[in-house]
């Protein structure tokens, strides 16, 4: 009876150490995965600094210089597109903050960036991976009807544009959507965390901009009134 005892003492003991290794490794994967992901970043911004500084030498000492440069990327995908050298790299560790932006001279570091802003002859183009917004490029101090800012917003997925106009008023008051003004693009690029169009319109009775966003991801435009001033 005593000898069962002992092997059954022996069994307990070895479950609950096998727990207790089951939930410390459970606990330790994600710590894991966020140290790889950062190193994994790390490394990658360390070696792009260092080709940007290796072609700025080369840039500066003129015609005929060159430079054999390593090139080691762990994970992601590196492509050149439009003339720039881009790294894509996946992760769910907050690395940065999302939607943000860093300048390390020639290198741009953003999170969640996937919008391009394109400005043509006659339109803006604001699109992301779900949707693209076409925008009315105006000129300074022209005739402006907010009404006939957004031509159209194209689904990507089944290439279906929508029909009609979209209005947009200062409460309710149909006199302030005509006036005259001009709309900007905030900035141009790819690989944006959002795009911005501002329409800056002044009518008899208000003075305002309405900026139209398109963040990654999204598959709507976001509108806001800012720096509205009534007469």
């Amino acid at each position: 009876m005593r000898k069962s005892q002992v092997w059954v003492s022996a069994i307990l003991y070895m479950l609950i150490a096998a727990t207790a290794m089951a939930l410390i490794i459970q606990a330790g994967i994600p710590i894991i995965n966020n140290m790889k992901h950062r190193s994994i970043y790390s490394s990658t911004e360390e070696m792009l600094v260092s080709l940007d500084k290796h072609i700025v030498d080369v840039a500066n000492e003129g015609e005929g210089s060159q430079r054999v440069v390593p090139i080691d990327i762990k994970d992601g995908e590196l492509t050149i597109r439009d003339g720039k050298l881009i790294w894509e790299y996946e992760t769910e560790t907050k690395i940065f903050e999302p939607k943000s932006r860093m300048n390390l001279g020639n290198l741009i570091i953003t999170t969640n960036a996937g919008v391009t802003a394109t400005e043509n002859l006659d339109d803006y183009l604001l699109s992301n991976d779900k949707i693209r917004v076409n925008i009315s490029k105006i000129s300074d101090w022209s005739t402006i009807n907010t009404s006939q800012l957004i031509n159209y917003i194209e689904h990507i997925e089944n290439s279906k544009k929508t029909n009609g106009t979209f209005s947009f008023t200062i409460g309710n008051d149909p006199t302030s959507k005509v006036g005259n003004g001009y709309t900007i693009l905030k900035e141009s690029g790819i690989n944006l965390g959002f795009g911005v169009v501002v329409a800056h319109v002044n009518t008899t009775s208000f003075e305002y901009d309405l900026h139209l966003t398109l963040e990654s991801e999204a598959d709507f435009i976001r509108v806001n009134v800012k720096d509205l001033l009534v007469k």
